[in-house]
């Protein structure tokens, strides 16, 4: 028996048509360098530089336990901003200098276009700093937020962990929240605020006062002579000699007497 050919219908093609794959993200944007605070564009995106947002987080895990949990974290941060995950670029990690149970993320979000406009911006601040951006408690701990910098975004709240302290600030130095220093973030654990005056202060202030004392000292004094010598002087009157000392011709003389 002659075997069948398959039948095919008109209009239909037996092999699906597929998609052309996606270009690799940005494939010829390798010679595009961007420097700090700019950051290159979202991947798909026109070869360029855009300005980032940039977050400081603590969380509660060691860096080895972070280190496979690097795009989990993203998706969560992303979901939280309500942004997509390819916009949120973690470019950092450090263990807390004397906290090895917890880690420092630095976290970069970056914008579509250009840059965020204010009401993103605004938004995605007060996300984080409501700690409206739901991570993980079983995978990550509870975190901090160390700071959110932006441009036009007010300074960060003062509510950062007291026992951590940015002590170089990575990109963004300066009055406003958006000053970069492009140093890698450092921490200092447990900083110890110190309350009242040192010794070292109180040194300083008694020298200065027994300073401004013997200075004052030295120009009452130096008022009392010169006051002392004016009077003197005062009491100093001329007569005139009698007739019967011999004077030489053309010069006056005077005796010169001081009343005691």
């Amino acid at each position: 028996m002659p075997a069948l050919s398959p039948k095919v219908t008109p209009g239909f093609s037996s092999r699906t048509p597929k998609m052309p794959p996606l270009p690799p993200p940005n494939k010829d944007c390798s010679a595009t360098v961007c420097t700090e605070p700019y950051t290159n564009t979202h991947p798909g995106s026109p070869c360029g530089c855009v300005l980032p947002m940039q977050v400081g987080l603590s969380i509660s895990v060691a860096l080895y336990t972070f280190f496979p949990l690097v795009s989990e974290l993203a998706q969560e941060i992303a979901t939280g901003v309500f942004i997509k995950q390819s916009q949120v670029h973690i470019i950092g990690a450090n263990v807390a200098s004397q906290q090895p149970e917890k880690t420092i993320i630095l976290v970069d979000l970056v914008p579509l276009e250009e840059r965020f406009d204010n009401t993103t911006a605004r938004f995605i601040y007060q996300r984080f700093w409501h700690k409206q951006v739901v991570i993980n408690l079983s995978i990550f701990g509870d975190y901090e937020v160390l700071y959110v910098r932006y441009l036009g975004l007010p300074p960060s709240p003062p509510s950062a962990p007291s026992g951590i302290a940015i002590t170089d600030g990575r990109p963004y130095s300066g009055d406003d929240n958006n000053a970069r220093t492009g140093k890698p973030l450092g921490v200092d654990v447990h900083r110890k605020h110190k309350n009242g005056l040192g010794d070292g202060v109180v040194a300083i202030i008694a020298l200065s006062g027994f300073v401004a004392l013997a200075l004052f000292s030295a120009i009452a004094w130096a008022l009392l002579f010169r006051h002392r010598d004016c009077a003197s002087q005062s009491d100093i009157v001329l007569l005139p000699l009698p007739p019967s000392v011999v004077k030489p011709s053309g010069i006056a003389g005077s005796l010169v007497v001081k009343w005691s």
